[in-house]
């Protein structure tokens, strides 16, 4: 089967054994070597779903060689056909793609080796994937932390929340390596489950520091019911270190 673009366009010929070969031959003419992961494209096309990569061409622009598919070929492309398509794509793909926590993008992952996205999102160029998502994940809980801790003067009185008075620059280093290890460890033995949220790194940071805290909340905002059950219980099991705010006799903040 082929197709004959018009000679404004090269005249260039595209042809395959099948239609639905056919229909790849003309998403990659036209495609080209997009290495765009925030593109649904190249996904559709790496994991040969044609009619849905046509289609989605067919609707973005004009193309001249999707334009002469459907010239000749229109009968054998309905929308129902193509909508199918896209469903059945999706459903493979959706389990290891991801929103970027930073802009929002659906980053793909890849369906084939069952991973989630560990690059760069090619809409705002922030890194993805696991290391990304522990530094903006511990950043959080370092932070909560310091909200979480009271501040106590020489008279027993509160003056405010550690936060007002400190940034995570003061926690002690042995109590911020322990709580950078505790992270890490939570986040990697867990990341097939984090990984679909990537996008709420922040929050979860705070909602882990809360259930670590053994209080009675944590994760159901940001995550589905099920995914929330495990991760409560997850983060129950772990316990973070205390901090202590307390003003001096020489009148200055400290932090232990």
């Amino acid at each position: 089967m082929k197709i004959t673009l018009d000679e404004v366009f090269g005249g260039e010929t595209l042809e395959a054994r099948t239609f639905h070969e056919l229909c790849g031959e003309v998403a990659r003419h036209e495609h080209g070597t997009c290495k765009d992961n925030t593109c649904e494209i190249p996904s559709m096309i790496e994991h040969g779903h044609y009619f849905a990569a046509v289609h989605r061409l067919a609707g973005a622009s004009e193309f001249p060689a999707v334009d002469a598919l459907y010239a000749k070929f229109s009968r054998w492309l309905s929308i129902k056909k193509c909508d199918k398509d896209a469903d059945e794509w999706w459903k493979f793909v959706e389990p290891f793609s991801v929103k970027c926590h930073d802009c929002g993008a659906i980053v793909y992952g890849d369906p084939v080796d069952e991973t989630f996205p560990d690059d760069r999102c090619s809409n705002c160029w922030k890194p993805v994937g696991v290391e990304s998502f522990i530094s903006t994940f511990t950043e959080s809980v370092s932070e909560s932390l310091l909200w979480s801790t009271l501040v106590w003067n020489a008279d027993g009185s509160d003056v405010g929340n550690a936060e007002e008075h400190f940034d995570e620059g003061d926690i002690p280093s042995e109590k911020r390596d322990e709580i950078e290890q505790m992270c890490r460890a939570f986040v990697s033995e867990n990341w097939e489950i984090l990984g679909h949220y990537q996008d709420e790194a922040h929050n979860l940071g705070h909602e882990y520091l809360v259930m670590a805290a053994h209080l009675d909340s944590g994760f159901y905002r940001y995550v589905s019911g099920e995914h929330g059950d495990a991760l409560r219980e997850l983060a129950r099991a772990d316990t973070l270190p205390e901090l202590h705010g307390y003003i001096g006799d020489d009148g200055s903040y400290h932090l232990d």
